[in-house]
């Protein structure tokens, strides 16, 4: 599994798989012949029964606050205000962030294998809130009530408690690590059997912060891959008082959206599904005719990410829109880079300057 994406708008959560699952396909128009990208789409003209879906973004490299930018990129931190000006907050090896009330927190990886806790105000004000020490980077942050979690690259996940001042006031008793029990006994498993591909994904682990799923709806998301054919799979589990249910099986990438859920159909990563809590049906939306598709994020009820076309030979930026089952090019890629979306906008570093991009996909701005 390369990359999970999430992305989050909760709802309570009341429904699971039912065995008999009713699957539709909607299938996208081949590509073939070469053009221009901003000319690249790909259309048609199913309806499924109605569906609106509103999508907000959840991510931990670039997120919205107060009315800028904020993204980690290109070993920094970076503020980006609405006129498009790109303002370096500071240097870093890694860093992840996460809303949390009125503030943004971020956990900062530098040169000495330090981790700084730093959090940002409504007024931009920056202060430390805490240091530790990491031998590897962060790849998410979560908070529950008073406590912080910090999940590393292996996967294991440490807590720690917030004063009434938002500061690192010592570490989170083992009762309060239960949350993450699952993952850090998976971690365990990582480091103890480090050429066996399968212990990584063997055993269930929080898919976004247990945390953040539990106070919004009393419910976790967890994962775990099992085996099936060359490559295996993946279970997306929904765990409710301590049980766990099934919702799904999908391949490599998963996007949560509270009721909805979209993922992949197969093993070639080119069929797009979504699957609803509520109906427990499923349905294939979007089938790429050409290459596979990666996620990046979704907005507006458009799935974002980059289309890899066989045919071409090339690599785009896409969006499809689950309205009306458009699928448009906005520009080739290129490979090595990550591309981070926000409010409509691409942010990327090129690769031969160093410097950031920033690619508004509304023409208007």
């Amino acid at each position: 599994m390369k990359k999970i994406i999430i992305i989050l708008m909760f709802g309570c959560i009341t429904a699971f798989l039912s065995a008999c699952t009713n699957e539709k396909t909607i299938s996208g128009t081949e590509i073939v012949k070469e053009t221009d990208a901003s000319q690249i789409t790909e259309k048609d003209t199913f309806m499924v029964n109605d569906h609106i879906f509103s999508l907000q973004p959840y991510q931990n490299k670039a997120l919205l606050f107060n009315d800028n930018a904020y993204l980690s990129l290109n070993n920094a931190i970076y503020k980006v205000d609405s006129n498009f000006h790109i303002e370096e907050i500071l240097k870093c090896k890694d860093a992840v962030g996460r809303l949390r009330n009125e503030y943004l927190y971020w956990a900062v990886w530098e040169e000495n294998n330090i981790l700084r806790i730093i959090r940002i105000d409504e007024k931009d004000n920056i202060s430390e809130v805490g240091k530790l020490e990491a031998d590897v980077p962060p790849i998410a942050i979560d908070f529950y009530g008073e406590i912080l979690y910090i999940r590393y690259k292996l996967g294991n996940v440490e807590g720690y408690h917030l004063n009434p001042n938002g500061e690192i006031a010592g570490s989170a008793t083992a009762d309060e690590l239960q949350l993450y029990e699952d993952d850090n006994l998976a971690a365990e498993i990582r480091k103890e059997n480090p050429n066996d591909s399968r212990s990584l994904y063997q055993y269930p682990y929080h898919i976004i912060g247990a945390g953040y799923s539990k106070e919004i709806c009393g419910k976790e998301f967890l994962t775990r891959h099992i085996q099936d054919g060359e490559v295996g799979k993946e279970e997306l589990l929904l765990r409710s008082n301590g049980q766990d249910e099934v919702l799904l099986t999908y391949y490599e990438d998963v996007v949560i959206l509270g009721k909805q859920i979209i993922y992949f159909d197969s093993v070639d990563k080119n069929k797009l599904s979504v699957y609803d809590i509520d109906t427990e049906e499923s349905l294939i939306f979007y089938e790429f005719k050409d290459g596979t598709f990666e996620f990046t994020a979704v907005e507006d009820n458009i799935v974002y990410g980059i289309w890899n076309s066989i045919k071409q030979s090339k690599s785009y930026f896409v969006g499809i829109d689950m309205g009306t089952f458009e699928m448009t090019s906005y520009f080739a890629t290129d490979k090595g880079v990550d591309y981070l979306l926000l409010n409509k906008t691409i942010y990327y570093v090129n690769l031969s300057s160093g410097e950031i991009f920033v690619r508004p996909l509304d023409s208007s701005k």
